[in-house]
């Protein structure tokens, strides 16, 4: 009976040393391969993907965090294209940044390259990497350029405001598509946001009224409420309309009259 109960007790830590042995196999692999989160159209009220920053001139990139045990971080790689139009420049991919997520928790999955020069072509992809210096495949490829902002003109912070403002900017980048973003502050509801071909494509001051195409989200602005506003230029598009070249302005912030 003893040895029996013996054989039994050694069958058990055998299966556990084969499925450990396994775990551990797996694990010694190579990691999963980041996947990049998918680009949203310019006018949905939701912004994910590769996209400009109102902020400054920078590209703000994501992707979808990797799960292996024993991952350590990731490694974006960059190629830079100053001229797309020139056939012979060659696409170079070299070590963006590194990114222990151990280290900067705060990017486990997001990243702004902040090196950036307007009008040039960036593509990226993306590789995790484990303790033991293993490295994933790399992920698929993805691309923007920068353009100049806006310079948002009226309303702005002190003027007096109407429940249906004229919009004004000053274009000053050559653009086939404009997007305005009207939102409530702070909380930063959407009221409305419209996208519209930009006929001139010229530099210049432009101007909108308040939901001149009937979609926002209510007829008049609320007195005494601030809102915040911002354009975003688009100079070219992907097949799927999404934007390749283009930028966000900074956000302007203004207060209806009570009046």
């Amino acid at each position: 009976m003893v040895l029996k109960t013996h054989y039994i007790i050694l069958v058990i830590i055998a299966i556990l040393a084969l499925n450990r042995c396994d775990w551990f196999e797996i694990e010694a692999g190579k990691p999963d391969t980041p996947q990049w989160v998918t680009k949203s159209q310019p006018e949905d009220s939701i912004e994910t993907g590769i996209d400009a920053e109102p902020l400054e001139h920078r590209i703000f990139m994501e992707w979808h965090p990797v799960h292996n045990a024993d991952l350590e971080g990731y490694k974006i790689f960059r190629a830079e294209i100053k001229d797309i139009l020139d056939p012979d420049e060659k696409e170079v991919y070299s070590l963006l940044t590194k990114i222990n997520i151990y280290h900067n928790p705060e990017y486990d999955s997001l990243y702004y390259d902040e090196d950036v020069t307007l009008h040039h072509l960036y593509r990226y992809f993306i590789r995790s990497y484990d303790y033991d210096g293993n490295m994933s495949e790399p992920s698929d490829t993805i691309e923007y350029i920068l353009i100049n902002k806006a310079d948002l003109l009226y309303p702005v912070e002190g003027k007096v405001v109407s429940t249906t403002p004229e919009f004004r900017w000053r274009n000053t980048s050559i653009t086939n598509e404009i997007v305005i973003r009207l939102e409530k502050y702070p909380v930063n509801n959407v009221v409305w946001i419209t996208r519209f071909n930009n006929p001139d494509y010229t530099e210049g001051v432009a101007e909108k009224k308040y939901n001149f195409d009937g979609s926002a989200q209510v007829e008049e602005l609320t007195p005494g409420q601030k809102y915040r506003w911002r354009v975003d230029c688009i100079s070219s598009t992907n097949i799927d309309a999404t934007d390749l070249e283009g930028s966000e302005s900074v956000w302007q912030y203004f207060t209806v009259s009570q009046q």
